[in-house]
């Protein structure tokens, strides 16, 4: 049964923190790019306690391989193995009786096979390229893999000879069953010996269990269908080249399928065979790209996000503590400490705190957010803003025409900041809006001539004469 993230029960688990008990997807684990002997490695670490997190199979992130048999199928028809193939078969066509050609076709289509099979179980769905390194390839994979053939050959006719025909037989059969995983240890470990080692073969086919069965009789299909294809088509009808043709086609199509399907089982269950698979080729190269490591904030962000859906917010207080003292602070992590206090009803604090993130949210700019905030926390005269981000709401609700609240708020300035220098401004910026806003043209005129009186050294003082004039 797949794990799933739980976080987003529809994404596949791709890691387990088990201080935490936790699965996650791959969009919310945490990834540090280490500089490592001349290059970077990628660490994954839980968003939340910041352990180190263990990577799950990739068995868990991919559908099982029966039900990809279809698309499997069609492998070969991407386009560079598609051509390959054309080209290796129309070689064999031209040249039906040459030996050389033979081995060449056979050698090239062995040795695509092969990168098939290495860049499958690596998790690549997507054809490798053929590239002139391919051709150059190390030989000694497909020498060991015909050795293999021979040696499996040789073995049969010696228990023929030696026990007769029903234990040459049994043998087949046998050799015929284990095969594929004797393939798929060499082309893992590059080796004869490892491959033909049954303490190495038999415990995986138990460790894959019932698909390993499945996967030997659709592998069987495989290797039978060219004849059998070969067998309903009309031949004596057809041209003698295009039956070689048909023939190497069809046996080089059928050879890639397989080798996909073995690559693709191989990445299965790679965690119960002991196979290593690179994680980050394998997000690479599964249809995506490569996640680009998450910035200090973007990580602390995950992993408060994280915190509050496992319910443990005072965890998450405590990560985003260290965060929101200082300067510079982030006006959506201060947002969140906000929020975060007053989930957990830490009335004390959040009253503390929300008149520090006022003169944050007025800092920045954010105009609406700050002065959503002011109308919750205006009432609270113990705990109050900085001045400066007091006169600077009432300069905002003026520009907004919202002149009752730039009014009010001019008066809980005045009434809250009467040692501040700007307190002259905001006495004559009320005055103004009575005057010229609330129909209070009185009441103005007694600020004014306060202004006058109390504030004759402020430049404030002779704007007021002014309009003392003004508003007579």
């Amino acid at each position: 049964m797949t794990d799933k993230c739980t976080f987003h029960k529809q994404s596949a688990a791709h890691f387990y923190c088990q201080h935490c008990d936790t699965f996650y997807c791959d969009d919310c684990i945490t990834i540090r790019k280490i500089d490592e002997y001349g290059g970077k490695k990628s660490y994954y670490f839980c968003p939340a306690c910041n352990d180190q997190a263990r990577m799950l199979s990739v068995g868990n992130m991919i559908d099982p391989f029966w039900k990809r048999l279809p698309k499997i199928f069609l492998y070969p028809i991407q386009p560079v193995p598609l051509i390959l193939t054309i080209v290796l078969a129309a070689l064999g066509a031209l040249f039906p009786s040459t030996f050389l050609v033979k081995i060449v076709v056979a050698v090239l289509m062995i040795k695509y096979a092969f990168s098939v099979f290495l860049n499958t179980s690596q998790g690549s769905l997507k054809a490798p390229g053929f590239t002139w390194d391919l051709i150059n390839a190390d030989l000694k994979p497909i020498i060991q893999q015909y050795i293999l053939i021979v040696a499996l050959s040789f073995a049969s006719g010696m228990v023929f000879l030696s026990l007769g025909p029903i234990a040459g037989y049994c043998f087949i059969a046998f050799s015929a069953l284990v095969f594929p995983v004797i393939i798929m240890v060499q082309m893992a470990t590059n080796s004869i010996l490892h491959a033909i080692n049954p303490m190495i073969f038999f415990p995986i086919i138990f460790r894959i269990g019932w698909p390993y069965l499945l996967m030997y009789l659709f592998l069987t299909f495989l290797y039978s269908a060219p004849m059998a294809l070969l067998n309903v088509v009309p031949l004596e009808n057809l041209p003698f080249n295009l039956v070689v043709f048909l023939f190497y086609f069809l046996s080089q199509y059928y050879t890639l399928v397989s080798y996909h399907l073995m690559g693709y089982v191989l990445l299965q269950y790679h965690d119960e065979i002991g196979y290593p698979v690179d994680y980050d080729f394998f997000i690479a190269n599964r249809g995506g790209t490569p996640k680009k490591p998450l910035t200090e904030k973007q990580e602390l962000d995950n992993a408060v996000t994280v915190l509050i859906k496992m319910g443990k917010y005072q965890q998450a207080i405590e990560r985003l503590l260290p965060h929101i003292k200082g300067e510079n602070v982030d006006p959506e992590l201060s947002e969140k400490f906000l929020k975060l206090l007053r989930m957990t009803n830490d009335k004390k604090r959040s009253d503390i705190y929300a008149p520090r993130h006022l003169n944050l949210l007025v800092a920045k700019g954010k105009k609406q957010k700050a002065i959503d905030l002011f109308d919750e926390i205006k009432s609270n005269q113990e705990h109050l803003p900085d001045a400066k981000t007091v006169f600077t709401l009432a300069s905002w609700y003026n520009s907004r025409s919202e002149y009752k609240k730039a009014m009010e708020t001019y008066v809980y300035f005045i009434n809250n900041f009467k040692k501040d220098e700007q307190c002259p401004e905001a006495y004559f910026n009320l005055a103004q809006l009575l005057h010229e806003k609330g129909g209070n043209t009185s009441k103005a005129r007694q600020i004014l001539k306060a202004i006058v009186k109390h504030y004759p050294h402020h430049p404030v003082s002779d704007d007021a004469n002014k309009y003392l004039a003004k508003a007579a």
